[in-house]
């Protein structure tokens, strides 16, 4: 009552206002023309004029006026005027700046327009502002179960953003028996108010939260009306489309039903519609409780043809409080193979791109078409869709025509799997054409056992040519590599492999490897190396009349120098006299060591210090020395 006889009470003032220039009702009074208007500030709580607020008007488009801007205050009443020369016929847009006296802060409405005039007494009146900008919302509560009021609910605004609430960041005010609520607060700032709503009622076991609400900052003094409706409450209301997975076109006229088997509780466990002529229709679900979650149940789907119906299992429906209708999703029915693959240049792995693809059905499950033909994308995938009757599996050949190629590659007894789903299901990645795929093997050489951690180089020195003529791969825990160079060519490669052991170092050369290309994906063995240092030694034990001494037992005993995995080896001497000399060695250098020598009689035992053995890298065994032993006299 109070802002209508306050609007009424502004009215009034602007008649008597205009009624009050000299030329008022005299048709053709011209003079100068100019922009003129009047207006009045007002305080927010008391509704009465506020003196001594500066009221600012600076142009910023439109037609020119005689001063960048104009201030002034206004008077007792909180009346003020804006009058400047300005040329009749082209209208000036501009910001009103309101500043009000401390402690309250300026505001600023943009886009305020004023018209210039050249008729004595003509001119406008501004709408009444306030001292204080304000937000006056008016709002509903519908109880989307029943479509009733929420009378009596208790209302709760926490601003998240915007302008701030001169009375702090919350305000709470209740609804009335018409579910209707109002929300009035002054504001500091200019901008929109955001922020969420609480609303409590007793029916709820919890309340339910509005966000994101944003409410209109006013700056004129005006009569509040309903801003928004809210219908509150769980809703499961949906728009689902069926289409047929065999022609992919809507399914119109079908008769759905929807019936729950889990989740939420409905206040009808099955709801029926039918669909329209999109093959869509409104899953319109109503819960028992307002308690957030999903209801679970299964679509049947009766199609107005002859077709048997199709039921759609585990259908999974989430709640949510809002008036959007939202979309559930396209749910197809009826079987098909959904399947992709891909094509490489066996090579140097490279897409088939822009290749035509066949498949041709040899067995398994029938389809409605027997072949069914595309091609490869830039990336080499390709994709087929068949019906079915079934869920199964479809046997067939894939048929590859590579343009240049005489007869199509031909790959058989690829296997799709039909489902009552829309997943496409990865068919494998195909291979064409000849590639160098080779595995090799380190070993230690001392040992005999895996060489892991070694990078392997292949240099190519001659044959076909290659996409890089240098590849490198590291050894796996089984001294495994890949010996693969990428080439489009067809024959025979030569290349040299050299290795480099894990802690860096000299690279060890390996010897040449000739590669040939092969048209399939089998990986062929290239060879296997030993690397690493080597103690290959053997000694030879001679009379000093130069004859072998044979059976002689003999033991390297370590003394010093680098370590190796035996602290003793031995041997017995053969028809030659000789024997091996060979411990493990466990890093590069030189092992020192004492040769006890134990012949049979009548030769006498023996210790020669400090035989030293140096490493060294290849397979090759080395004679370390020829040592004599002399006879009784």
């Amino acid at each position: 009552m109070r802002r209508l006889l306050r609007a009424l009470l502004v009215a009034l003032a602007a008649v008597i206002a205009s009624a009050c220039d000299p030329c008022s009702g005299t048709v053709g009074c011209e003079v100068e023309s100019r922009v003129s208007y009047t207006g009045k500030v007002i305080d927010f709580a008391s509704g009465r004029g506020a003196p001594g607020v500066v009221v600012r008007f600076r142009p910023t488009g439109g037609g020119p006026v005689a001063a960048d801007s104009l201030v002034v205050v206004t008077d007792a009443e909180g009346r003020y005027t804006l009058r400047v020369g300005a040329p009749a016929g082209a209208p000036v847009t501009g910001e009103l700046t309101v500043a009000p006296p401390a402690p309250l802060e300026p505001y600023t409405v943009r886009d305020v327009r004023l018209v210039p005039t050249d008729v004595r007494g003509g001119g406008g009146v501004l709408p009444t502002y306030v001292t204080q900008p304000y937000v006056d919302y008016v709002a509903e509560l519908i109880y989307r179960r029943s479509g009733g009021p929420l009378a009596y609910s208790t209302v709760t605004f926490t601003r998240t953003g915007g302008a701030r609430l001169a009375r702090g960041d919350r305000a709470v005010t209740q609804a009335g028996v018409d579910g209707w609520f109002y929300l009035e607060a002054p504001v500091v700032g200019a901008d929109t108010v955001v922020g969420d709503l609480s609303v409590k009622y007793y029916e709820f076991a919890r309340p339910l939260e509005i966000r994101g609400v944003r409410l209109p900052v006013r700056y004129t003094d005006r009569l509040p009306e309903l801003d928004r409706s809210f219908r509150i409450g769980n809703a499961l209301d949906y728009t689902v489309e069926i289409r047929s997975r065999a022609t992919r076109q809507p399914v119109v006229g079908a008769t759905v039903e929807f019936r729950r088997s889990g989740g939420l509780a409905l206040q009808q466990p099955t709801y029926v519609g039918r669909t329209d002529l999109n093959g869509q229709l409104v899953l319109a679900l109503t819960p028992l409780s307002e308690a957030p979650g999903e209801v679970v149940g299964d679509i049947t789907v009766r199609p107005a043809g002859p077709e048997a119906p199709f039921v759609i299992r585990g259908v999974r429906i989430r709640s949510y409080d809002g008036d959007e209708l939202p979309f559930l999703g396209v749910l197809g029915i009826g079987y098909q193979v959904l399947a992709a693959g891909e094509l490489v240049f066996r090579g140097d792995r490279t897409p088939l791109s822009d290749v035509e693809v066949e498949f041709e059905r040899t067995g398994g499950l029938a389809t409605r078409e027997p072949r069914v033909a595309t091609r490869s994308l830039a990336d080499g995938r390709f994709g087929f869709a068949l019906e079915t009757d079934s869920v199964g599996q479809v046997v067939g050949d894939l048929l590859v025509r590579v343009p240049g190629d005489a007869q199509p590659t031909r790959i058989p007894g690829v296997r799709l799997r039909a489902a009552d789903d829309d997943s496409v299901r990865f068919m494998g990645r195909f291979g064409l054409g000849a590639q160098l795929l080779y595995v090799g093997q380190l070993q230690q050489r001392a040992t005999g056992a895996p060489a892991a951690g070694w990078r392997v180089t292949f240099r190519r020195t001659g044959g076909i040519a290659l996409v890089r003529d240098t590849v490198s791969a590291v050894t796996v825990d089984w001294g495994g590599f890949e010996l693969a160079p990428p080439t489009r060519a067809v024959g025979e490669v030569e290349g040299e492999l050299t290795a480099v052991g894990p802690d860096g170092g000299a690279p060890v050369r390996l010897g040449p490897v000739r590669l040939r290309t092969a048209a399939d994906d089998s990986v062929r063995f290239a060879g296997r190396w030993n690397v690493g240092p080597s103690l290959l030694y053997v000694g030879e034990l001679l009379t000093d009349a130069g004859t072998p001494v044979v059976g002689a037992r003999i033991e390297f005993r370590r003394t010093g120098g680098i370590a190796t995995a035996e602290a003793v080896v031995g041997e017995r001497s053969n028809a030659a006299g000789r024997f091996r000399l060979a411990p493990t060695p466990l890093a590069s250098g030189a092992v020192v060591g004492d040769l006890h020598v134990f012949p049979p009689a009548p030769l006498r035992d023996t210790v020669i210090a400090n035989v030293r053995l140096e490493t060294f890298d290849g397979d090759e065994v080395r004679l370390r020395d020829v040592w004599r032993l002399p006879l009784p006299r």
